[in-house]
């Protein structure tokens, strides 16, 4: 069985300087190239069909927010996971299918 699903996930980078302006490529090599990994991980919604969870990713942006008084920036990612379950209906595999578009 095979379902989609949306996820938010926050990212936390330092070192940022206060006028860092990413180009959209940046964005995501910055947000997702973090070996401390994200803060946090949530399920927006569960979806039975690809273009479902993909019309619905329509609505959401990625964005960050540069904290000048901690050289860091936070990020907030949404994408579109596949998921496919075993036979037990544990998550066997998941996959990136796309992120939402990038607010820069």
């Amino acid at each position: 069985m095979t379902k989609y699903r949306i996820t938010h996930e926050e990212w936390k980078i330092d070192g940022i300087g206060k006028n860092y302006e990413p180009t959209r490529e940046e964005f995501f090599e910055y947000a997702t190239d973090n070996p401390n990994g994200a803060d946090f991980d949530e399920e927006v919604g569960l979806y039975d069909t690809k273009e479902e969870a993909l019309a619905e990713l329509e609505k959401y942006r990625c964005t960050y927010e540069i904290w000048e008084d901690y050289h860091e920036a936070r990020y907030d990612l949404y994408a579109v996971e596949e998921l496919v379950y075993d036979e037990d209906g544990d998550i066997e595999e998941y996959r990136l299918i796309r992120y939402a578009d990038v607010d820069i």
